[in-house]
């Protein structure tokens, strides 16, 4: 059975439940995470998507499946931001006429905004590893299965691979096609749809809620990663399809707001204005039919 509920927000704003404290705010984990099996949870944080739920669900069981066929657990789990588009409605009908038994439904009564709902995805997954898929968009089942091999084999903390961006229909371009390297201090070129290890992520604090770093919080997350040494890996592999629509996050977001986001992120994590040119890698390429393909990189030879 699939579990779907309503959560009201509690006095401070932020559904817990049946977690009473945030891990990673005061260095506890609850044991559930020190124990959690490995296992893939593909969470879906959805705000006013009701139109695209049906697409990344039915894709998110496809490739759930496929993690079973390696022979590990895996669900589907679905939280809704307080949506005022049907999104809840919707949800429950779907439950309730499929009686999906690898999905599970979290409904929001307030908004607690995306990096919070990312944040509980990973607190709420019951395996160890979080793919996070935008609910407009979709993934391929060979991909994640692919990305889950190499986050096993790895044990990074985040592991991402290539989206295809498409548009009408048609592809367009690509996405999170770079490996790892300081020239993340200058622009995001790797997507929020990635796959998390909970544990390691809860321990470095999650996601930020900070309204300084606006819309850009999973770069700030990347970002996070790179100063405290943890293991980023780039997959080269396709996850799935970034689909690109005429008011998404990036394409609404005025020119001030981003320059402004874009100047507090290299105030956090690139003062001197020259990180960019660093050598120094802070990730690794690693495909688990072949191997690191970055052996030699970057060498001082």
């Amino acid at each position: 059975m699939s579990r779907s509920e309503a959560v009201p927000a509690a006095a401070n704003g932020h559904a817990r439940p049946d977690h009473p404290a945030s891990p990673g705010s005061d260095g506890f984990l609850p044991s559930k995470f020190q124990q959690a099996p490995v296992g893939l949870t593909i969470m879906i944080p959805n705000w006013n998507h009701r139109g695209f739920l049906p697409r990344s669900i039915s894709t998110a069981r496809e490739s759930i499946a496929a993690v079973r066929q390696l022979g590990y657990p895996g669900e589907v789990l679905v939280i809704d931001d307080a949506s005022r588009d049907g999104s809840g409605r919707l949800l429950r009908s779907l439950d309730g006429f499929y009686g999906w038994d690898d999905v599970s439904v979290l409904l929001l009564q307030e908004n607690l905004g995306l990096s919070e709902v990312r944040n509980l995805g990973l607190e709420l997954s019951r395996f160890s590893h979080v793919l996070f898929l935008d609910a407009d968009n979709e993934v391929f089942p060979s991909g994640v299965a692919t990305l889950f091999r190499a986050a096993l084999d790895t044990r990074a903390v985040y592991c991402y691979g290539n989206l295809l961006d498409i548009q009408q229909g048609r592809v367009v371009g690509i996405r999170s096609n770079e490996a790892p390297t300081l020239r993340l201090t200058v622009e995001n070129y790797i997507d929020a749809l990635a796959l998390v290890d909970a544990k390691q992520a809860l321990a470095l604090g999650g996601y930020a809620h900070d309204p300084r770093f606006g819309f850009f919080e999973d770069w700030e997350f990347a970002l996070h990663m790179v100063a405290e040494e943890s293991e980023i890996t780039f997959v080269p592999t396709v996850v799935g399809n970034y689909h690109v629509l005429p008011l998404s996050m990036i394409t609404e977001s005025d020119v001030p707001k981003r320059e402004r986001f874009t100047a507090q992120m290299r105030r956090v994590y690139a003062q001197s204005g020259t990180r960019e040119w660093d050598p120094e890698r802070v990730g690794r390429v690693y495909h688990p039919d072949i191997g690191y393909l970055d052996e030699g990189w970057m060498s001082d030879a």
